[in-house]
Formats: structure tokens, sequence, C-alpha cells
């Protein structure tokens, strides 16, 4: 996405579905990895994440909020 210049993204959740890859796991590695790129590439506005269903989203919802905010 910033190689090409976008400033918005979207992922769904990889392989939580037909692969059953667990949720939970799935969106821990997400947001991570998400939060860490974005502390070095501000130009990248807006990241969603796609959920397929309710527990889904709750996965990454409470993976979010267990993210530590960036130190200064």
């Amino acid at each position: 996405a910033t190689a090409l210049g976008c400033k918005t993204v979207a992922f769904p959740s990889i392989s939580t579905g037909v692969y059953h890859f667990p949720v939970n796991r799935a969106a821990r590695i997400a947001i991570d990895t998400i939060c860490e790129y974005l502390q070095s590439h501000s130009e990248i506005s807006c990241v969603t994440m796609v959920c397929f269903d309710a527990a889904t989203l709750s996965a990454y919802q409470q993976a979010l909020a267990e993210t530590e905010p960036p130190h200064a």
C-alpha cells in the first residue's frame, strides 16, 4: 500500500475461516503488525479490519484494547 501511494488499506481476518487459524491469535498478530508498521509509516491514515462475524469482530476489538500505545 505504501509503495503504491495508498492512504487507506483494508484486510480480512486472514485464514480464520475455512483454514481454521485461531481467530484470537490471528487478531493479536494482525493488530501488533499493523501498529508496528504504522509507527514508522504515517502516510497510511486508515486501516480497516474486515470481520466476517461478531465473534471475529470481538477478537479484533479485544486485541486492539490490549495494545499498548506507542512510546514517545
